[in-house]
């Protein structure tokens, strides 16, 4: 009995341990189901990879860092990313609802990367006397075939690419309007890669179908990614739709801003 129980405990003693070592090269043990997790400063640096494929194959490297940055030196497939201290701009800080963080965006066309489907590009992150290294595989081309969006149907869509990703995020949200009141939702999901359709339910929006001014926006994001505890990278491309905007009323774009800002100061103030 003394034995297994020894046993026992070095098993969890080497699991323990195994559970706190600093993995730099990084693993695929999860992506946040909470897309807050991404800007709450839940990671010290954050890489994303998007491809747009709809905008002239267009390749924007997003980084958000949420310890300011000290010293840095950032290499994609072998190639020096020339950020500057001018490139990083700070902002959150309360004013958005967010923690506050530096963000710096490059175009990566402008890049001697081919960023094609398939392609596995390496990374190697210096940031604040730490290294992350690994590898992201760029996503083949998103085709996504919509409903029409009925007040009384769950919204249906699926959609085809060549390869499966890891995940898909897909996030909705709505806005509704009648004499002085006003409703929103907004809701997020992650399925396995290897899904190619979703229903979202018409609980969230059926309540509305008789109020005079709505708008519905759909979006879904295929993403690869690598996660190395307090650095997230990920590679995606997604498709949106939306519906009722422009169709009834031209909500004011400053007024719907304002709007929508209100709702993630809120949300992430809760």
């Amino acid at each position: 009995m003394k034995k297994l129980l020894s046993i026992l405990l070095l098993g969890l003693l080497l699991f323990t341990l195994a559970s706190c070592t600093d993995d730099d090269e990084g693993s695929n043990s999860g992506f946040p189901t909470d897309p807050d997790d991404t800007w709450n400063g839940s990671y010290d640096l954050i890489m994303v990879i998007s491809k747009n494929y709809t905008s002239d194959d267009y390749v924007y490297i997003e980084f958000r860092a949420f310890e300011e940055p000290d010293d840095w030196d950032f290499e994609l497939d072998g190639e020096d990313l020339d950020i500057d201290d001018d490139d990083w701009y700070e902002e959150g800080g309360g004013y958005y609802g967010y923690d506050e963080f530096w963000y710096c965006e490059i175009n990566g066309n402008n890049l001697d990367i081919d960023f094609d489907a398939g392609d596995k590009i390496d990374y190697e992150l210096e940031f604040n006397g730490k290294t992350y290294e690994g590898e992201l595989e760029i996503l083949a081309e998103l085709d996504v075939d919509w409903d029409d969006f009925d007040f009384d149907e769950d919204f249906e869509f699926d959609w085809d690419i060549d390869e499966d990703p890891m995940i898909y995020n897909i996030f909705s949200y709505g806005e509704f309007e009648e004499d002085d009141e006003y409703e929103y939702f907004d809701k997020s999901w992650q399925i396995d890669g290897s899904e190619n359709e979703f229903s979202i339910t018409k609980s969230l929006y059926d309540d509305y179908e008789d109020w005079e001014y709505w708008w519905t926006y759909f979006h879904i994001w295929a993403t690869n990614y690598v996660n190395h505890g307090k650095c997230l990278t990920w590679t995606e491309t997604g498709e949106s739709n939306q519906y009722g905007y422009g169709t009834q009323k031209q909500f004011d774009p400053k007024e719907r801003a304002f709007r929508t800002l209100e709702m993630f100061k809120q949300k992430f103030n809760k």
